[in-house]
């Protein structure tokens, strides 16, 4: 679809602005997200209540940082921003972007509650990585939080 990165170029542009990555950072974090993807089924929301959680919105940001959501599993809690959605749905929007921005950042916590002993380096890449196939998404979901200055330098056949 015109207008939208397409998942590799996401990827790539995602883990290149990123931390270091070892090579197989990528092979571990997709096995994670295959094994959440197994025990879980569209929408996130329905999972979470499915599983004895409440969902509920809260400011969570504080000055120079905005935070989309925060789960408190041992509180069966999910806090989801208003600030940090409405951010959301102008860069999805900006970018031409479809979907719900909520079942998105709902999505992307599920896989926390679902591989809560994911390793701390591996965990948003797998996070991301099982989001956008729960959602069956074409864009990286990650790669929505990339400066604009590099979205747009993403050669034209992939914006």
């Amino acid at each position: 679809m015109e207008g939208r990165i397409p998942s590799f170029e996401g990827l790539k542009a995602w883990m290149q602005a990123g931390r270091r990555r070892h090579p197989e950072d990528l092979a571990r974090a997709w096995s994670l997200a295959g094994r959440a993807l197994k025990s879980a089924a569209p929408p996130a929301e329905v999972e979470f209540l499915k599983r004895g959680f409440q969902i509920r919105l809260q400011s969570l940001s504080i000055p120079g940082t905005l935070v989309r959501a925060r789960v408190l599993p041992h509180r069966g809690l999910v806090f989801l921003d208003p600030e940090g959605m409405a951010d959301l749905a102008e860069r999805l929007a900006r970018r031409g972007l479809p979907g719900p921005t909520r079942e998105r950042i709902l999505a992307h916590e599920l896989f926390h509650i679902l591989e809560p002993a994911c390793p701390e380096p591996l965990a948003e890449l797998a996070a991301h990585l099982f989001a956008g196939a729960f959602l069956h998404l074409r864009d990286f979901p990650g790669a929505i939080d990339l400066p604009d200055t590099v979205w747009e330098a993403r050669p034209a056949e992939t914006r």
